[in-house]
């Protein structure tokens, strides 16, 4: 959507996203975490995925980070092996202490999101944790990847509920203006300190639900996005490479 808006329309104005200071912090966040957020040191690989996908999405690995850097970030990550080998390697999660996964809950999670999506939807157009819950960012983001990436054809949205989550998702995205920190980062609510987690989920929900582009609002440009690509969560490009570079063995 583009052009200028109608006088009758509703339409918002936001302040710029501060791109450059987002990727500033999610690089800073990969050379060490700060003191408000050392509780989380243990998931360092989940920390990594957050903080590379922030600067994927932004459009800034290449720009903002050196090849030094790069080969380090690899050398570290091949350093979590531990068993199989190339492509058929398995990873560990956290560092240094045993922590239960929830794999299996998330897989769960999203298929039954699949099948009763209707009663997990709010009054408010977004999705919540259970049915009648308050929707909030994280579980729509998943609430709509599940969908894109296993539609029912016997469970489909209608167009108003499409437009009741869209309409959801743009007042929100107002939020996220007022949750960008001063110094980089998007935090959980605003007041609260950035952190990878919730940088990266914003700007992944962004690329999913982007604001509207008008010409005559010169911060508009700095909320575009490329597509992303639910299954890998990365853009588009990034997802290419992927598939064609890391091919699953069967």
């Amino acid at each position: 959507m583009s052009g200028t808006p109608p006088a009758t329309s509703e339409h918002f104005y936001l302040p710029p996203l501060a791109r450059a200071a987002h990727a500033g912090h999610v690089k800073r966040c990969l050379l060490g975490l700060p003191d408000s957020q050392v509780d989380l040191d243990s998931g360092r690989m989940a920390i990594a995925f957050y903080c590379l996908g922030s600067l994927d999405l932004l459009k800034m690995l290449q720009d903002k980070t050196s090849q030094t850097d790069r080969e380090s970030w690899k050398e570290w990550i091949w350093e979590q092996q531990t068993c199989g080998n190339g492509k058929t390697a398995v990873f560990r999660q956290y560092q240094e202490v045993e922590r239960p996964t929830s794999e299996h809950f998330i897989v769960y999670l999203v298929f039954l999101v699949i099948t009763v999506q209707i009663d997990f939807q709010s009054y408010e157009g977004g999705y919540g944790q259970s049915p009648y819950c308050e929707a909030n960012g994280g579980t729509t983001y998943i609430a709509m990847a599940a969908i894109r990436l296993a539609p029912s054809n016997s469970n489909s949205l209608s167009l108003s509920e499409i437009r009741k989550t869209i309409d959801w998702a743009v007042h929100k995205q107002h939020r996220s203006a007022s949750c960008q920190f001063k110094f980089g980062g998007i935090a959980k609510a605003p007041g609260e300190h950035p952190d990878p987690y919730h940088t990266y989920l914003s700007l992944a929900a962004l690329s999913m639900f982007p604001p509207p582009q008008y010409d005559n609002d010169t911060n508009s440009s700095t909320w575009a996005f490329e597509s992303l690509d639910p299954l890998i969560n990365a853009r588009g490009e990034t997802a290419d490479w992927a598939r064609s570079h890391i091919a699953i063995q069967g």
